[in-house]
C-alpha cells in the first residue's frame, strides 16, 4: 500500500508538469517526477524558470512521504516486535 501511496504521488505531479506544458510527453513527465520526487535529481531533464520552483515541490513532497512511510513501517515492525516479546 506504501509503494502504490508513492506512485500515485508520482503520477499525480507527472500528470501536472504534462498539463502544465512544463514537460513534453508522458515518460520524460513521469521520469522526472520520479527523479524529483525521490530527490535523486540527476538534471538530465530541467524545467523553465517558469516552473522550476513549482516542480521542487515534488521533492518536498517526496522527503515527507519517505519520511512517514518510514516512521510508519518503524510503528508496525515495533509493535510486532513488542508482541513477539510478550
Amino acid at each position: 500500500m506504501i509503494v502504490v501511496t508513492h506512485l500515485l504521488q508520482i503520477a499525480i505531479w507527472s500528470i501536472v508538469l504534462a498539463w502544465l506544458g512544463a514537460i513534453d510527453g508522458a515518460e520524460p513527465a513521469i521520469y522526472f517526477s520520479l527523479v524529483t520526487y525521490t530527490t535523486l535529481g540527476y538534471g538530465d531533464i530541467t524545467l523553465d524558470e517558469g516552473t522550476r520552483l513549482f516542480a521542487s515541490f515534488a521533492s518536498i513532497t517526496g522527503l515527507l512521504t519517505f519520511g512517514l512511510s518510514t516512521a510508519l513501517l518503524v510503528g508496525l515492525f515495533g509493535r510486532l516486535i513488542a508482541e513477539e516479546t510478550d
